[in-house]
């Protein structure tokens, strides 16, 4: 975590990377929730034990009232995904949820969410992709693949190549994933984001109770 960081905002977001950190920020205004939920990320699954002891010490930790974290559950698994944020809760003394959606402890609260759907291998991308399944630019998309997969050239991760390729048809081809939701080009309104706006909604409504 920057030495610079402050937190400001009652609800925290943490979330993987800068792409999610940016997608995030944006998701949030959509919502029009920006103005209770700051977005950090805390730099990839392998930091985040590292992460949450430093937050715990971060100017402002004191007012915050809830803390929201996702995860990729990538092809690591749903469970051992959600045991390894678990794991870093417990690391920094931070209340530890016994399953995705549930609210766990009191100032700060805790909720822990595992993309994409709580239960499923595979990762933020894949939400993104769904959300745009009805672009006429995915029947290309799939096309290509096709013809890569009948040439035997591989891809090591399928949903970034996939993204990158949707990304590269746009009027602006040279954005990132967080870019390209601050630019609008994924649809949030989509069902392909209902488990992930309701996360963000159970945080803001969880400290509603609270003085």
């Amino acid at each position: 975590m920057a030495r610079t960081t402050i937190l400001t905002k009652p609800i925290i977001l943490l979330g993987e990377g800068k792409d999610e950190e940016l997608f995030l920020r944006a998701l949030i205004e959509y919502m029009g929730l920006d103005e209770y939920i700051q977005v950090l990320e805390y730099g990839g699954k392998n930091r985040l034990h590292q992460f949450m002891r430093a937050f715990v010490n971060t100017t402002g930790f004191k007012n915050v009232k809830a803390i929201g974290i996702t995860r990729d559950a990538d092809d690591d698994g749903f469970e051992n995904a959600f045991k390894s944020v678990r794991s870093a809760l417990a690391s920094a003394n931070l209340p530890t949820p016994e399953r995705p959606f549930e609210v766990a402890g009191n100032k700060p609260k805790v909720a822990i969410m595992i993309l994409p759907d709580n239960s499923s291998n595979g990762k933020l991308e894949d939400l993104c992709l769904e959300s745009v399944k009805n672009d006429p630019a995915i029947e290309c998309i799939n096309s290509f693949f096709q013809c890569l997969s009948e040439n035997k050239i591989e891809q090591r991760d399928k949903s970034k190549a996939r993204v990158h390729a949707f990304l590269a048809t746009r009027y602006e081809p040279d954005k990132r994933l967080g870019e390209a939701a601050k630019a609008g080009y994924w649809n949030f309104g989509s069902p392909a984001f209902n488990e992930l706006r309701g996360f963000i909604r159970l945080l803001s409504e969880s400290t509603k109770t609270m003085d």
